[in-house]
């Protein structure tokens, strides 16, 4: 059975939350920026399938500056570029935006610098947070979501209709080809590649917790990630478990 939860935050809302935090935010280059026609292109081309259908609902103009640069108005940002202006690819999901220091006791360190996201962290914090962010919804509603304990093991051949079936913009929760638990959040698929957000998947790189991966991935490396599907929550907040699709 679906489970599902339905947003919380409104436009104006999440307008004032991005335009206080642009405020903070250092300076990005302009290629770690994602502007709308990049996300339409990437999601409406004629081989771009079900990714960011709602995304036009929430991301507003990119940078809306005055025509008088002398009254000094900040530019504006969606909370989608925020996101990708805090994390950009390479960097580090933590509070100082260095590596986790303390990764194994994430939860019982009172100096551990991993930034905690309705009662999560490291990456499966992330990959809700990048949920949230992009599907409105608030953090409480993260707090208890889990599958049934089903899982399925994921092909080149039969991820096209996992993915069909969980649709862009999902929060996904199942283990890597090494059977260690991961979570990712899918930007988009098309029938060859996955478009993944996602920290701390460091079987390449072990020792530098907590890296943000954003890319496009092929289905065999997305296989790496998740190898074993067990649940995802939709873009509309429903609960899918492996074993009802």
């Amino acid at each position: 059975m679906k489970k599902t939860f339905k947003r919380t935050m409104g436009m104006a809302m999440a307008a004032i939350i991005s335009v206080t935090m642009a405020g903070v935010l250092p300076a990005a280059a302009e290629e770690e920026i994602y502007s709308y026609n990049d996300y339409v292109e990437l999601t409406q081309g004629e081989t771009k399938e079900n990714s960011l259908e709602t995304l036009e609902d929430f991301l507003v103009e990119t940078v809306e500056q005055s025509g008088n640069s002398d009254e000094g108005i900040e530019p504006h940002y969606s909370p989608v570029e925020v996101l990708y202006r805090t994390y950009p690819d390479g960097s580090h999901y933590t509070e100082n935006r260095k590596k986790c220091s303390c990764h194994t006791w994430c939860n019982e360190y009172s100096n551990c610098n991993c930034i905690k996201f309705a009662t999560s962290t490291q990456c499966m914090a992330f990959a809700k947070y990048c949920h949230s962010v992009f599907n409105d919804f608030e953090e409480y509603v993260y707090e208890s979501i889990c599958g049934n304990n089903s899982q399925v093991t994921l092909t080149t051949d039969n991820l096209y209709s996992y993915l069909k079936a969980i649709g862009g913009q999902s929060y996904v929760r199942g283990l890597t080809s090494n059977r260690t638990g991961h979570s990712v959040f899918i930007v988009g698929y098309t029938k060859d590649n996955v478009t993944i957000y996602d920290a701390n998947y460091t079987s390449s790189n072990e020792g530098d917790y907590c890296v943000v991966h954003n890319k496009d991935l092929t289905y065999s490396q997305f296989l790496s990630r998740i190898k074993y599907f067990q649940y995802a929550m939709t873009s509309e907040g429903d609960i899918i478990n492996a074993d009802e699709i």
